[in-house]
């Protein structure tokens, strides 16, 4: 199964254990991918918990999304 992060500039008050472990859950739950965003704090510290889950979690695969394709050549 699939999920995706994508958020916010600023996330004041923000509880990164929490997050680690709802995202643990997801992983219990069947959840082996995960897109994560590249602009923000939130995405930042998304990016930041799956790197240490996929140390315990080895098959996870994580992906960063650009949200703009460059046009320069």
């Amino acid at each position: 199964m699939i999920c995706t992060f994508f958020g916010h500039g600023n996330c004041c008050g923000f509880d990164v254990s929490r997050l680690q472990y709802e995202i643990e859950k997801l992983i219990v739950k069947g959840v082996d991918t995960f897109y994560v965003g590249n602009q923000g704090y939130f995405d930042r510290i998304v990016f930041e918990c799956l790197l240490q889950l996929k140390d315990v979690y080895q098959h996870l695969s994580v992906s960063v999304v650009l949200e703009y394709i460059s046009r320069r050549n």
